[in-house]
């Protein structure tokens, strides 16, 4: 068998392993009851049978898990090392990992003000990636609005363009942009230059900070209008977890 053989396969039946089980799913109408007697990981430390019918809090805590177990935590031990997801073992850090760490990171500042705005779109092709993933920005880094706007507006397509859209569709980062572990700031940007300054080592304790504040904010329960727009972009990307209207 070519080595192309082994790496791709297009097939009718898919036989997905999930812990010790395994299932045959052969068209997408499969899927539910497939699901329903298998387990199947739906964060680092949840199954979907964890759950018969999530509540809000559920919600949260599978959005959390997901986000601080399979990113935020994974980019800072390839950057860093550290302790394992349950404090428990001494991981190595990556060396020169430092690309593959933003690359995992970068997806959180567009999913992030979706989410904080309810955003559903009309049509899945239209995902105004270029508005969130800005608005993200400005969230996880409020102050940028005590600057000025147009420096602000030049950082922001900077970051848009050289980083997020170079790592992404190139597996690069474009000229002006330098990655160092030397910056007291995980984000420092010379608008005159137009050079704009990275620390991955220090971007996911930023991005873990603002998680958990969202969190905070949205198991307020007088947080009515946040919690509205969490759960309908949280039903919207996770439809099995969408509750049945009331009678």
């Amino acid at each position: 068998m070519s080595s192309e053989n082994k790496a791709f396969n297009l097939n009718d039946t898919v036989n997905v392993e999930t812990h010790s089980n395994q299932f045959k799913r052969k068209t997408h109408d499969d899927a539910e009851p497939v699901l329903r007697n298998n387990a199947m990981q739906v964060s680092w430390k949840h199954q979907h049978s964890d759950f018969l019918q999530p509540s809000f809090d559920d919600k949260v805590a599978i959005f959390y898990e997901r986000v601080w177990g399979w990113q935020l935590h994974i980019a800072e031990l390839c950057l860093d090392g550290g302790k394992d997801h349950e404090g428990k073992a001494d991981l190595q850090k990556i060396p020169h990992s430092a690309f593959a760490a933003m690359q995992i990171m970068l997806s959180y500042f567009e999913m992030i003000a979706k989410y904080e705005d309810g955003f559903v779109p009309a049509n899945k092709k239209q995902g105004q990636s270029k508005k969130y993933f800005k608005a993200g920005l400005k969230s996880v880094f409020p102050s940028l609005a005590s600057h000025n706007q147009s420096d602000v507006d030049s950082f922001l397509d900077t970051f848009y363009e050289k980083v997020r859209c170079g790592l992404y569709h190139l597996a690069q980062t474009e000229a002006g942009i330098v990655l160092t572990g030397l910056s007291q700031e995980a984000l420092r940007f010379d608008p005159a230059n137009k050079v704009l300054v990275i620390n991955p080592h220090r971007l996911p304790a930023v991005l873990k900070d603002n998680l958990n504040s969202y969190r905070r904010k949205l198991l307020d329960t007088t947080n009515s209008d946040l919690r509205q727009k969490f759960e309908q972009r949280c039903d919207y990307d996770n439809p099995m977890t969408s509750r049945p209207p009331s009678s």
